[in-house]
């Protein structure tokens, strides 16, 4: 297995990857190269075309983080290798006069042509072999059965921004790839000598005991229904504003909801967390709004095994689980959007609310047991609010179809239990 050396090899054998890759496509006078954010500026007005390798972030593979120790002939254990994941920010930067705003054209399309240069590179080798890795004749570092996997990343709209916003630049189309190595070996351990020990969860100083540190828990949040109060079923893009942090993994790998609907963070930075759950620019995920504003968890907390509850709401499209009892609305009269909708059986009180989009459509369901009259109906009644918490008068309504039930007159109305029945009410 690779040496301590790696991650620079690994970096290394990326830009000799994309130099050939680009030397197969004829394309000349193109440097490739590592570079940090404290290079980006100076990019920006590179006298020839360029592209850089930010490494961002160095991950372990779940998967085979927990691998069974190694019996050696003598009797003692070793532990097995260390695979690490190497995380990139891939950019093309063409050259660009700030006096010519033409030149901003040109530039976009040279870095389109490098960045399609760069995925046809990759994917073509996205299993990289012992010949095509990178090493100096002097300075062994790989193990004759060494590899590498390069994996292209999907990053959500905002993390992109974050890497640019730390440096106060402007947006740049970039490409995201995990490189997954076969493994870093611990160093050897001397005849006699202890390996370290982790206590307290503070990791030991030594190579091979990297395996143990321990990570603790910072927040376990829920997302629950408004109306039902049980967890969301849909696994929500849940993860720390401000960061790359997102929660930890589930047991079998394959998602990161808890089987109690939880989200949890481990080892998270100790300030106040603002917690995301939905994609950039979107204001639902899978069916679910807040109307609230999204959560801000002061970190560390006092107990951080005490669950954090936040409500989320259907959306006026979102499907309703069979036999339910729901009511699709939709408000009809003047500024219909963003107002407060509060239903409830005509002798309680109103305890749920919800708002309508833009459209003036709401999904409302009740909850808890249902009296039916004789007839099988539920008497129910509404409240529309205005956004500062003005009554907005109910004049009635219609159900649509009109097989579904008669009109009515006034904010009561009655429901059916076990269905969802779209009703039209009319305001003031």
């Amino acid at each position: 297995m690779a040496e301590w050396r790696v991650v620079e090899n690994t970096g290394r054998t990326l830009v000799a990857l994309i130099e050939r890759r680009l030397a197969q496509l004829a394309i000349p006078g193109v440097g490739v190269g590592i570079a940090t954010p404290a290079a980006f500026a100076a990019l920006e007005t590179t006298a020839q075309p360029c592209i850089s390798l930010f490494l961002f972030q160095i991950l372990d593979n779940a998967e085979r983080r927990n691998a069974r120790r190694t019996l050696n002939p003598d009797g003692s254990y070793r532990r097995q290798p260390l695979p690490p994941e190497l995380c990139y920010l891939v950019t093309a930067w063409g050259v660009r006069d700030p006096d010519d705003v033409g030149s901003d054209a040109a530039a976009a399309l040279e870095e389109a042509r490098l960045l399609g240069a760069v995925m046809q590179g990759f994917y073509e080798n996205a299993e990289v072999g012992r010949a095509d890795l990178f090493e100096l004749p002097a300075v062994p570092v790989w193990a004759p059965t060494d590899g590498l996997q390069i994996v292209m990343e999907t990053l959500p709209i905002d993390a992109h921004y974050r890497f640019w916003d730390a440096g106060e630049q402007g947006f740049r189309l970039s490409l995201v790839y995990r490189v997954r190595v076969a493994g870093l070996d611990p160093m050897p351990v001397a005849p006699g000598r202890a390996r370290g020990r982790c206590r307290a969860g503070v990791a030991v100083m030594a190579l091979g005991a990297v395996g143990q540190v321990r990570h603790r828990l910072s927040l376990a949040i829920r997302f629950l229904d408004h109306f039902s109060d049980r967890p969301v079923d849909a696994e929500l893009p849940v993860r720390l504003a401000g960061s790359f942090q997102r929660p930890a993994r589930t047991s079998g790998g394959a998602g990161y909801r808890q089987e109690d609907g939880s989200y949890r963070f481990l080892s998270a930075a100790p300030a106040p967390a603002t917690v995301l759950w939905r994609a950039p620019f979107a204001r639902s995920h899978a069916g679910w709004t807040r109307w609230d504003s999204d959560p801000v968890i002061a970190l560390p907390r006092a107990d951080a095994m005490a669950l954090v509850d936040v409500a989320l709401w259907p959306t006026a499209d979102a499907v309703v689980p069979a036999g339910a009892t729901g009511l699709r609305g939709k408000i009809e009269g003047p500024d219909a959007g963003g107002l407060t909708i509060r239903v409830a059986p005509v002798a309680d009180p109103f305890d749920r609310f919800t708002r309508t989009d833009a459209a003036g459509a709401f999904l409302f369901r009740p909850q808890g047991r249902l009296a039916a009259t004789p007839t099988g109906t539920v008497p129910m009644k509404i409240e529309v609010l205005a956004p500062d918490g003005t009554p907005r008068a109910v004049l009635g309504g219609r159900f649509a179809p009109a097989s579904a039930g008669p009109a009515f007159v006034g904010p009561a109305f009655t429901l059916t239990p076990a269905t969802v029945l779209r009703i039209l009410f009319q305001i003031a």
